[in-house]
């Protein structure tokens, strides 16, 4: 998982600009909300789950979801572990991050 701007100076999925028969990178390629493993990520601060809980129910009402992971920082006052971090970054191939309060 990389954390970019999609729309910031990479064109996303045209074939038009393909030069070789090599995939695309991961991070280039246009993220499904359907299928691809994403991640619901909280800072710990007050009213983050709701928020987070709220978006899931809209993404499996959208999207079809089955399932969407959460995960929460032990405390809201300090910032995530990096090893947390690189654990969502292999597993997951997209988050969405819910600042409380």
């Amino acid at each position: 998982m990389r954390l970019f701007n999609p729309s910031f100076g990479h064109p996303i999925g045209d074939p038009a600009q393909k030069t070789s028969s090599t995939p695309a990178p991961v991070h280039m390629t246009k993220f499904d909300w359907a299928r691809d493993p994403a991640v619901l990520f909280s800072n710990s601060k007050p009213g983050a789950r709701q928020l987070l809980e709220g978006i899931a129910a809209t993404l499996v009402e959208r999207f079809g979801r089955p399932k969407l992971d959460f995960r929460f920082k032990g405390n809201a006052g300090i910032p995530a572990e990096p090893s947390q971090i690189e654990e969502m970054g292999r597993q997951y191939r997209g988050a969405i991050v819910a600042l409380g309060d």
